[in-house]
């Protein structure tokens, strides 16, 4: 068997086609072991859309696994590798769409190229890679630091007294993934999740875990560079770590922003990889090419910007509060075919 390996903004899986359905847990935990293993963040299975679903016009059906061997519904950035995965193996055209757990998902892979690899006779297939994630579902606010704090353990509150101020409120909603967003004050703290040598890594990775235990879902800390621009970092459950990047993350990230903090329309948003990623809404089910100039907003409106730490009005809030989106999340960014292997 070949499986492919590839990364999209600092995510990475693993990739195969196949006829038989079954359950490749145990080949995903081998496979995405960081030492034993190939490694990667995840192991995408692709297979022949069923009969049954013959209706929905999709390409293929994904069979998604977290490196733990965990099924998760959907991945932002896995929808963008094996679009690009299904393209180069003439398995789909370049604008498509399959079937993930999460439902029908529309992705769209442009500007292929080949890029050489810098002081060897390497080269890597490159392309350009956009996918419509659907609408976020159960938007709700959780409350402050302080509200959330009443669940942790009482060894960990001391540690957080220092930084407890920078912190905004806590939100919770579904991008195909449960994910808690807090926006921060401050940037070293998104930072320093991306740094394991910095002092306050231990401090918030333990902080994140914990939150990523009693909610079930992957855990978001943000912070506004510019009104386009956000950075962010991302405890991803199945990984049980910080990643480099989390496309359903960024989704999470960027509505948010947009919703509570007033950000832009369309924005940039930077995971620890650095590899920056384009966010936009689109009002319908039809995909819309990413290079259109037409933006679309997020139907709810928002008050001024606000600060981070700030605590949001009543009109906010009840506008926000267990709310599903009325347009759908998309996502662009490169992905890049890295390694070939024969397992």
């Amino acid at each position: 068997m070949v499986v492919y390996k590839y990364c999209a903004n600092g995510n990475d899986f693993l990739l195969f086609h196949t006829f038989i359905e079954g359950d490749y847990a145990p080949l995903a935990r081998t496979l995405c072991h960081r030492f034993s293993g190939i490694g990667a963040d995840g192991l995408v299975v692709v297979l022949p859309i069923r009969q049954a679903e013959s209706r929905l016009e999709c390409s293929y059906m994904w069979d998604f696994y977290n490196a733990d061997g965990s099924r998760a519904e959907m991945c932002g950035n896995a929808s963008r590798c094996v679009a690009y995965y299904a393209y180069s193996m003439g398995l789909a055209p370049a604008a498509h769409q399959f079937l993930s757990t999460f439902g029908v998902i529309k992705v769209s892979v442009k500007h292929h190229t080949v890029v050489p690899i810098s002081d060897t006779n390497i080269s890597a297939k490159t392309a350009l890679v956009a996918s419509n994630l659907g609408r976020y579902k159960n938007l709700k606010i959780l409350g402050t630091l302080e509200t959330l704090l009443a669940t942790l353990q009482s060894d960990l509150l001391s540690t957080l007294d220092s930084i407890r101020a920078l912190f905004g409120e806590w939100y919770f909603l579904d991008t195909g993934v449960p994910h808690l967003v807090c926006f921060v004050q401050d940037s070293t703290l998104v930072a320093a999740l991306g740094n394991k040598a910095a002092p306050l890594h231990k401090t918030l990775f333990l902080l994140m875990q914990h939150l990523r235990k009693h909610y079930n879902a992957n855990v978001n800390l943000a912070y506004i560079q510019d009104q386009a621009t956000i950075a962010l970092a991302t405890y991803e459950r199945g990984v049980e770590d910080i990643t480099l990047a989390c496309g359903t993350g960024m989704a999470a990230c960027f509505v948010v922003g947009y919703k509570a903090y007033h950000t832009a329309q369309k924005a940039t948003l930077i995971p620890p990889s650095l590899e920056q990623v384009e966010l936009w809404c689109e009002p319908t089910r039809d995909f819309i090419q990413a290079e259109s100039n037409k933006v679309f907003c997020i139907e709810d409106s928002c008050s001024n910007v606000l600060d981070p730490v700030a605590t949001e009005s009543t009109t906010i809030k009840s506008s926000i509060e267990n709310r599903d989106g009325t347009e759908e999340i998309c996502l662009q960014g490169m992905v890049r075919c890295v390694a070939m292997c024969e397992v």
